[in-house]
């Protein structure tokens, strides 16, 4: 047996003189590199568990920003709705919550609409009233306001003109608006001739 073989059964059998050899060849670094390394791999655990938080409060801060920039804009459309359509219609007035309600709720009555439709027209974001600038006649108006209209809110306007048209009998010009209009919503406006989309902008592609 050799020398070396001789003493890697000795340190084998030995657990104090294993220690006492690594102090004698390793660096104090070298020695406490294990504990280093372990303290290490909690620190980046925590560090991702605290920007997982952090994404969590920022996804629900922009949520948060997004509902009130639609908030906002929802109330420039009903302080602001003869001067934005004013090339479309002349005398708009916005019509109140109470009134439309009254309206949808004659024509549950009349059964014309049911619960469900006028639970429906009743949440549309901005109605009103006023004479169409090309003919001069009269014919309600019903907004769907978003920062950025997409073919969703093109829908939901139609849908929502359509049921306040038949509660009235009256003529309804349904109406998308916002700051800026997707690509969709354009398309989906062309190919959807009662619908006016009203946007700063419009992406083309």
């Amino acid at each position: 047996m050799s020398v070396y073989e001789s003493l890697a059964q000795e340190l084998e059998k030995d657990p104090a003189k294993r220690q006492a050899l690594r102090a004698l060849l390793l660096t104090e670094e070298l020695l406490t590199l294990p504990a280093t390394v372990a303290a290490l791999a909690a620190d980046v655990k925590e560090l991702a568990q605290l920007m997982r938080q952090a994404w969590i409060r920022l996804d629900r801060l922009e949520a948060d920003v997004g509902v009130l920039k639609g908030s906002d804009l929802e109330r420039r459309w009903q302080r602001n709705l003869p001067s934005y359509l004013g090339r479309h219609f002349r005398r708009l007035r916005v019509l109140d919550r109470p009134d439309l309600r009254a309206i949808l709720e004659d024509a549950i009555d009349a059964g014309r609409i049911d619960d469900d439709e006028a639970d429906d027209a009743a949440l549309a974001d901005v109605v009103g009233r006023g004479r169409r600038v090309q003919d001069g006649s009269e014919a309600y108006v019903v907004v769907e306001v978003s920062v950025v209209v997409d073919a969703h809110d093109v829908d939901r306007a139609s849908r929502r003109a359509a049921i306040l048209s038949r509660a009235t009998g009256e003529s309804v010009q349904a109406v998308a608006g916002g700051r800026r209009a997707t690509r969709g919503a354009s398309e989906k406006e062309a190919a959807t001739p009662t619908v006016l989309l009203v946007a700063g902008t419009r992406e083309t592609a």
